[in-house]
């Protein structure tokens, strides 16, 4: 799910825009035609599971509220009063060779434009059968956080650049049985786990140095039945 940090905004409202940009707007971002920063995405993902990814792509400031004009610029009114920053959605290609897959995520895919359009955060679903991760759950694998004021991506500190999601059928009283990926440590199904994988990191964050990363995909399930 994708998370936004949303602005309450006191004043007129007058032509704010109540829903996220479409195709033909004119601030719709403008696909650069020979991206140069592409990440690299590999990983394991077993023939039980049918993943997807989509990289997600946002105003860098989050969209700028006007207090001239009273309306919002690269944002859209949410509810009463709230705002939310445009976003764009790109699934992203996934070639699978047997249990392993690459894909790529191009960083400058779109023109800055007004906006400062910048990749925002990549996230993920998972099936299996007839389950699947609940649309609601925080999905986020990676993070691509701008400095405002220079524009330019950074990282943090001892940040993974590998990362590990073990997905199990759970089940509660409102969703029943779905897919979960991120079980807490005590899950008793780790212990299937070998001790090297079994890394907690529920995301990594990038910056312009990053080339690449590992995420990888298993099925807890399985791997129990297989024991």
């Amino acid at each position: 799910m994708k998370q936004f940090a949303l602005i309450v905004i006191v004043g007129a409202m007058a032509g704010c825009s109540t829903s996220n940009i479409q195709i033909g707007d004119s601030d719709y971002p403008v696909n650069n035609a020979n991206p140069k920063k592409i990440l690299s995405i590999k990983g394991d993902i077993p023939s039980t599971l049918d993943v997807k990814l989509i990289a997600h792509y946002s105003p860098k400031d989050g969209g700028i509220y006007n207090p001239t004009t009273g309306g919002l610029v690269c944002g859209y009114m949410v509810g009463l009063g709230a705002y939310a920053p445009y976003m764009v959605d790109v699934p992203l290609h996934i070639s699978r060779n047997g249990t392993t897959y690459v894909s790529s995520i191009p960083i400058d895919q779109f023109q800055e434009g007004r906006c400062g359009w910048h990749l925002f955060s990549l996230t993920y679903s998972v099936s299996k059968d007839k389950l699947a991760t609940r649309a609601s759950y925080n999905m986020d694998l990676l993070r691509a956080l701008v400095d405002q004021s220079s524009g330019n991506y950074h990282g943090g500190e001892n940040n993974p650049n590998k990362l590990y999601k073990w997905c199990f059928a759970s089940s509660n009283d409102v969703d029943k049985t779905y897919l979960d990926c991120e079980p807490s440590i005590d899950n008793k199904l780790f212990e299937f786990v070998p001790d090297e994988k079994k890394n907690f990191y529920s995301q990594s964050i990038i910056d312009l140095e990053t080339q690449a990363v590992e995420i990888n995909f298993y099925d807890l399930d399985a791997m129990a039945v297989h024991q």
